[in-house]
């Protein structure tokens, strides 16, 4: 008996493990285990600063599709200022959500797949946070909600997980640092004495610095002075790093970094040399070399032949053209904090044959007005020209050359200059031929004549001119004054003429109204006509003594007939008729 409740026992233990063990299994496989969190968890963020947390689902061993969560901050802290769907795998969005409350301190979001989501970090949304004042701020889930994809919205959240954050005053600014030494932090300088000054931030007490290589050093905690300068002597080529920041009541601000860069250290020692060889130069040489400085590295080259002035060049530097002879060229590196050295090369250049200028013949005079022919001998090559020093042209040289010179010259002295350019670029020695214009004689139409005949000439000419235009004015201001007075004369008789017809006229005015008799008129029409065609052919032939006096043309004078005739008798009825009212108002 005793045996068979030792194995009944066995039995019911056995099977006791094997239920909690298939009670387990289904408990993994059935129970949910996705999770809503917050993204990044933690952190740290200065008061006016604006942050970012994702809010994200990991869908553990599910299909999902619908997630709802509400997220509670700290008002006082915090403040909303915006949310996102923005990069979310929710393909649908629930009408009112994301929405949020600044007083209430919450966040909604609530939003869903058309198809389904698994994985391990799906974004539902993004929210972004304002930092209002210090403290720590703890957000956490208040509603959270993920449905499975399982066509019946099974519930399938494990767990979720909130975010804490610690929120800092804004601390004290960094100090303003510059350098009068070294100004430019992305310049080189050839100075190996540093000093930076700084502006002192408001409320700072002291300040703690340091110089070193490293860009982003922190200085230590302890005080260094309460000065606003420093300086450092004999430093070291190389790159360096002031690091400044200042301590006010509440502790140590920001930290502010200065670059320097020093090179004291010229260019490495380099040579030059040409193509042709320096000994032997046929041709303009091109010239090559290069520098080399570990520091800073090499900025430019400047180049200068003989002495002269430096050039900014390229090398290689090809010549254009070179003169014959001995000449020295010297270049010089620079680096990019200003240090040179020097390279010198010794180029011996051949010689070529020199031009022999034929016209104008040195010493020769040429008269004024002739242009200048220049002729010579050269080599096959060009020839350039220069007057008085200024260059002048360039021509071609097949054994012989010449050129005319448009423009005349004033009188005076004149250096000419020429020189053989070859093929190559190699230039001859410059020959000369002075020359002088002699105003003592005058070039004109090929001929030459002695100036004193030519100017006299030319003297004469323009006093007979003036003579005649005097003439000329004179001449007309008395045709002028002849004209006036023919007229005047003409207007005095026609004046006459017309005072004596309305002299007529009144009389007639007088006698009709003494004596009715109105055919008074006539006879005065018939007299006015008469004095008109007297009037008209005076004019006419006073006219015509003008225009064969005074060569004037002028159209046939017509003589206004309707305008005195008309005019006048329509005078002599109106003053009839005044007078009639006068009267008859007067009985």
């Amino acid at each position: 008996m005793k045996r068979i409740k030792a194995k009944t026992k066995t039995v019911l233990a056995v099977l006791s493990a094997l239920a909690f063990l298939l009670f387990s299994i289904s408990s993994s496989i059935f129970a949910g285990d996705a999770r809503l969190y917050l993204s990044p968890s933690s952190g740290s963020y200065y008061v006016g600063s604006n942050f970012s947390v994702a809010v994200l689902v990991g869908s553990g061993s599910h299909q999902t599709n619908a997630y709802k969560a509400v997220i509670k901050f700290p008002p006082s802290l915090l403040a909303v200022s915006a949310v996102s769907f923005s990069g979310s795998i929710c393909t649908l969005q629930i009408t009112g959500s994301p929405n949020y409350s600044n007083s209430s301190g919450t966040v909604n979001l609530e939003c869903g797949h058309t198809g389904s989501f698994s994985g391990s970090s799906g974004t539902i949304g993004t929210i972004t946070f304002s930092v209002k004042s210090a403290g720590t701020a703890a957000l956490s889930f208040t509603t959270a909600q993920i449905k499975a994809a399982d066509g019946s919205g099974t519930e399938v959240l494990g767990s979720t997980s909130g975010a804490n954050f610690t929120l800092k005053p804004v601390p004290l600014a960094a100090p303003a640092v510059s350098s009068p030494t070294h100004p430019d932090q992305n310049s080189w300088y050839a100075q190996n004495q540093a000093v930076f000054s700084w502006l002192r931030p408001s409320g700072s007490v002291d300040f703690s610095y340091i110089l070193d290589r490293g860009s982003q050093t922190i200085p230590d905690n302890i005080p260094e002075t309460t000065g606003l300068t420093a300086s450092y002597n004999n430093l070291t080529d190389g790159v360096y790093y002031f690091h400044i920041k200042a301590r006010d009541a509440s502790g140590w601000g920001q930290t502010a970094h200065f670059r320097i860069r020093i090179d004291t250290a010229p260019p490495e020692p380099f040579k030059i040399t040409s193509v042709p060889d320096a000994e032997n130069v046929t041709i303009a040489p091109l010239i090559k070399g290069k520098a080399r400085d570990t520091t800073s590295g090499i900025s430019h080259y400047e180049l200068s032949l003989d002495g002269g002035f430096f050039q900014s060049v390229a090398i290689p530097y090809q010549f254009s053209r070179i003169a014959e002879g001995t000449h020295v060229v010297t270049v010089r590196a620079y680096d990019r904090a200003g240090n040179y050295r020097e390279a010198n090369l010794t180029l011996q250049v051949i010689d070529i044959a020199e031009p022999v200028i034929t016209n104008p013949a040195n010493g020769a005079f040429i008269p004024i007005l002739e242009r200048l022919e220049i002729k010579g001998l050269a080599p096959q090559g060009l020839v350039e020209l220069y007057l008085n020093n200024e260059f002048l042209a360039l021509v071609e040289s097949d054994g012989e050359f010449s050129y005319l010179y448009q423009e005349f010259l004033k009188p005076g002295s004149y250096t000419l200059k020429a020189k053989a350019v070859t093929e190559g670029g190699v230039e001859s020695s410059p020959v000369e031929s002075r020359f002088t214009v002699d105003p003592r004689a005058v070039s004109l139409l090929g001929l030459t004549l002695p100036g004193w005949l030519v100017y006299s000439l030319l003297l004469g000419t323009i006093i007979g001119l003036l003579a005649l235009l005097i003439l000329f004015f004179k001449r007309r201001r008395e045709r002028e004054r002849h004209f006036v007075e023919d007229i005047e004369k003409i207007e005095r008789e026609v004046n006459q003429k017309l005072g004596a017809a309305e002299k007529e006229s009144d009389r007639a005015v007088e006698e009709i109204l003494a004596g009715g008799r109105k055919g008074r008129v006539l006879r005065l029409e018939r007299k006015i006509e008469k004095i008109e065609g007297e009037t008209r052919s005076s004019l006419i032939e006073d006219l015509e003594k003008i225009k064969r006096h005074h060569r004037v043309k002028t159209q046939e004078f017509r003589f206004p007939r309707k305008v005195i005739v008309t005019g006048i008798l329509g005078d002599i009825l109106k003053k009839v008729q005044e007078e009639l009212k006068k009267r008859k108002k007067a009985r």
